[in-house]
């Protein structure tokens, strides 16, 4: 089942995940100064820009629909990735995902806390394939390579 290989862990340990993916993220070390526009400035501090598109019509879609876009191809399938998103904040923390790919975890976020995973600010750690993806609630999404240690 689905749901017995999505846990959730601690803010230090999510923290960890993505400094360790992005180390020059290391002074988000509190979960209330994550965002993907804190991400975004942390990257553009050493010269790295990651550019954020829009995505029309983006009330329209749905979980799946907006994760083709802000998820790259070659994480779609992924099957370990840390999630953190609204619902994280509530108590709950990041989610670990290990074993199922994103479409399973949004099936299970969705039948778990009846909200769309998409709702609000939403970052996508997929540490094996060095990517962060990250959507912000106005309908704009961006995905860092972090393969290049930045």
């Amino acid at each position: 089942m689905a749901n017995a290989m999505i846990t959730n862990m601690t803010w230090d340990e999510g923290l960890s995940e993505l400094h360790a993916l992005m180390p020059c993220c290391s002074g988000i070390s509190d979960k209330n100064k994550l965002s993907p526009g804190a991400i975004y400035t942390c990257a553009k501090k050493i010269g790295i820009d990651i550019p954020f598109t829009k995505i029309q019509e983006y009330e329209s879609l749905d979980d799946d629909d907006l994760a083709r876009f802000v998820v790259p191809e070659k994480c779609l399938d992924a099957r370990r990735f840390v999630v953190m998103s609204d619902i994280s904040y509530c108590g709950k923390g990041p989610f670990l995902s290990t074993g199922v790919p994103l479409g399973s975890f949004i099936e299970y976020h969705s039948a778990q806390y009846h909200q769309m995973l998409f709702d609000d600010d939403v970052i996508i750690l997929f540490p094996d394939e060095k990517v962060i993806a990250m959507y912000r609630h106005e309908g704009w999404y961006a995905a860092a390579d972090c393969s290049g240690g930045v």
